[in-house]
């Protein structure tokens, strides 16, 4: 069997034949050359290996081959293509870490390469060339791996199909980071460019015939029913970079895409909704209200929470750390970590959580669900007599805020052209900017009805390598001053964040009409990955553990008598349930619900949930008795809300939205 495959081989290529010297593709060889060269001595600092690159492309370059047996031609383009491609599968898995591949299970590396695989044959019935065919799959594939390295670098999460929507939010902030290309990536460019370019040695090969490009649509579509049926037992991976190694990241890129649909849950049903909504009566409408203020402040948080913090020279949020009159404060889980602020902003503004989404660490509801009204919290405050207003200081099409917040009930709203002549941090409008903007718009309005409103400030978004005007650096680490550049940047931005909200407050003590305000943070920072190491004291193992750099501080504080209080242990989705009922509020109906399901479940995110009978967070899927019974009925209430618009409750959800 083996020497009647070697026979074969030897006939494919028994009619091959060096003919000559290449003059123009010997040119283009030695450019390629010349640039590997230069590329690996000055950025790298190695000459060596340049030089061999150098030697390969020119050697390519100067040969070419002829074929006598012009029938096989096209076999031989496919057959050396299909070797390229496994090659530049391979090893651009490799962008976070040089051992993923080698790591990866066989099945595993396999299953990437049909991902691949998929891309190539498509290209092929599309084009009809082998050679073009490899190009365009060697450009997608190293263009998803060089975005997921970097999405991984900035945001401390993969690259996933939800991401693709965002890409407007992604390219508003892309001028605010520093790339670089690690020499190791950087030689996986270039070998395959190398490979790429050997195609081009073999004999011209004529176009596939239409049937022949039918024949590659169908082998398309029989290689995604393989990918279908040999990964259904495989599921995605969201933790840090686990997708990347364990499920290697093309494979993980198709099962976030496949688990990206929306199901119904088990046994869920409109008639199951109105029979938990019974239990619950219309609030009354009051009458006299006080002005409501929301901040989601980016990436604000407070690294006290880790087991091992460490202390700063000066303190970085002195005031808000001082406040006790008139204020609730405690903290919150949140669902995402370094980015996609948008999710922290539907699980407080809807009451929801990503959790029963089908893959809730990588789910972009603002993207991916919304495209008409939803009940939500400012639909109920203009039920209750507020103005609903939104401001963000920056580009409004971030996170496609400028789409969905009409259709989650905000009157109006304002982006970064309304915050013109308003102080900057680094490039971006600073939290104090904002604030002066934020009074500004409670003095000018017309003060006949209650404000609702509802900012999300720019000023601490990453990255925290700025070097320029506008910033001071005011916070040095005293264990290590210097040795984490990136923490000391962010917390001196958080320093700068804690005078803004004392001028706020400040500012409101004087304001004659009774305001409330809650500020909450949106995630933790992307900083240096040893700093957390250092925080927690090790790498987290527990689930607990993990859910530290999950957790953003909040308070409640009013410019009038309200009831302290601490709580430390709750979740986003949960906030505005207190917030309401600060304000003095009677609940409406969906926030009562939400209120007895707190007593059950007291904090919920992506990850898992808190456990009061296991006093510790556990994945949903382990819960048990009265808790896995709550969080059912939380999932179809939720459901009915996001995905069963013909049968929305009415008393929960439709009694708020336009007829």
């Amino acid at each position: 069997m083996l020497s009647a495959f070697f026979k074969k081989v030897h006939t494919l290529f028994s009619g091959c034949n060096i003919l000559h010297f290449a003059k123009r593709k010997a040119i283009v060889g030695l450019v390629l050359g010349i640039a590997a060269l230069y590329i690996c001595a000055h950025f790298y600092g190695s000459l060596r290996l340049g030089a061999i690159f150098a030697l390969g492309f020119v050697l390519i370059g100067a040969v070419k081959f002829d074929y006598k047996k012009r029938s096989r031609e096209t076999i031989l383009h496919i057959v050396w293509s299909l070797v390229c491609l496994f090659i530049i599968c391979y090893i651009s898995l490799e962008f976070l870490d040089t051992r993923i591949a080698d790591n990866l299970e066989f099945r595993y590396i396999l299953l990437n390469f049909l991902c691949a695989l998929i891309i190539y044959l498509l290209s092929l019935s599309i084009t009809g060339r082998a050679s073009l065919a490899l190009i365009i799959s060697a450009v997608v594939l190293l263009s998803m791996s060089t975005i997921n390295g970097f999405v991984f670098l900035f945001r401390g999460k993969e690259f996933c199909a939800a991401d693709i929507l965002s890409v407007r939010t992604a390219a508003n902030v892309a001028s605010q980071y520093t790339y670089y290309l690690p020499p190791h990536i950087s030689t996986r460019y270039i070998i395959s460019i190398l490979l790429v370019f050997s195609m081009f040695s073999l004999p011209p090969s004529r176009t596939v015939t239409f049937k022949g490009r039918l024949a590659y649509l169908a082998a398309t579509l029989l290689s995604s029913f393989l990918l279908v049926f040999a990964s259904r037992d495989i599921g995605v991976k969201t933790w840090e970079y686990q997708g990347s190694q364990f499920n290697g990241f093309y494979l993980n890129f198709y099962l976030g895409l496949r688990d990206s649909f929306d199901e119904k849950p088990d046994g869920y049903s409109p008639s199951m909704v109105d029979k938990l909504s019974k239990e619950y009566e219309n609030s009354s409408v009051p009458t006299d209200c006080p002005n409501i203020v929301v901040i989601m402040n980016e990436a604000f948080s407070d690294i006290s929470v880790f087991s091992n913090p460490i202390i700063p020279v000066e303190e970085y949020m002195p005031f808000i750390s001082s406040l006790e009159e008139n204020t609730i404060k405690g903290h919150a889980l949140a669902s995402v970590f370094a980015g996609s602020t948008a999710n922290s902003e539907y699980e407080f503004l809807f009451g929801h959580t990503l959790s029963f989404f089908p893959n809730p660490t990588s789910a972009v509801p603002y993207q991916q669900y919304i495209s008409s009204e939803l009940a939500c919290l400012p639909w109920t405050m203009k039920h209750l007599g507020y103005d609903t207003f939104a401001t963000h200081p920056y580009l409004s099409s971030g996170w496609s805020r400028d789409v969905v917040y009409p259709m989650f009930g905000f009157e109006r709203s304002a982006f970064v052209a309304e915050y013109q002549g308003k102080e900057l941090v680094r490039g971006y409008i600073s939290d104090k900017g904002m604030y002066s903007y934020l009074l500004d718009s409670l003095y000018s309005r017309d003060s006949s009805s209650p404000l609702f409103l509802f900012g999300i400030s720019m000023q601490n978004h990453s990255s925290y390598d700025y070097s320029g005007e506008n910033y001071e650096k005011t916070v040095e680490i005293a264990e290590a001053p210097g040795k984490f550049p990136l923490t000391e940047q962010y917390l001196s931005l958080i320093r700068k964040s804690d005078e803004a909200v004392e001028y706020l407050l400040t500012e409101l003590e004087k304001f004659p009409e009774d305001t409330i305000v809650l500020f909450f943070g949106d995630h933790m920072p992307k900083i240096e990955d040893e700093f957390y190491t250092l925080l927690n004291g090790g790498t987290p193992d527990t689930l607990d553990e993990q859910m530290l750099k999950y957790t953003v501080p909040f308070f409640i504080w009013a410019n009038y008598d309200i009831e302290e209080y601490t709580l430390e242990q709750t979740s986003l989705n949960y906030l505005a349930g207190h917030l309401l009922d600060a304000a003095g509020i009677e609940l409406p109906p969906y926030y009562q619900f939400l209120r007895d399901t707190e007593q059950i479940i007291p904090a919920i995110n992506a990850f898992g949930y808190y456990s009061k009978a296991e006093e510790r967070m556990i994945p949903l899927n382990e819960a048990k008795g009265e808790e896995a019974e709550a969080i059912r009925n939380y999932r179809y209430v939720q459901y009915n809300n996001m995905f069963d618009a013909d049968n929305r409750n009415e008393l929960f959800f439709g009694q708020y939205l336009p007829d």
